[in-house]
């Protein structure tokens, strides 16, 4: 059985000139990046980093409910600001 694939010509690490929030299962922690190609991202792009820490405290009930569709938890933690938010 054949599988499609997508090859993509980027490097992981390539940096962008808007940011991103993402989310890593294995860690249960979203973060603010320029970065792309994580398990989730946000479709929403933020010209700076405070502008997305800005975005997602102020969304807090969202993102919670997006870590929920992958891993049970009560509360969200936010790489950034190395915070807890509930």
């Amino acid at each position: 059985m054949d599988v499609d694939h997508v090859e993509i010509e980027e490097l992981f690490n390539t940096k962008y000139p808007t940011w991103i929030i993402a989310f890593c299962p294995d860690t249960n922690s979203f973060f603010v990046t320029n970065e792309r190609y994580f398990f989730w991202e946000s479709e929403e792009e933020f010209d700076s980093e405070e502008a997305g820490i800005y975005y997602f405290e102020h969304q807090t009930q969202r993102f919670m409910n997006v870590a929920n569709q992958m891993v049970y938890t009560e509360r969200i933690w936010l790489e950034n600001t190395q915070k807890w938010y509930i």
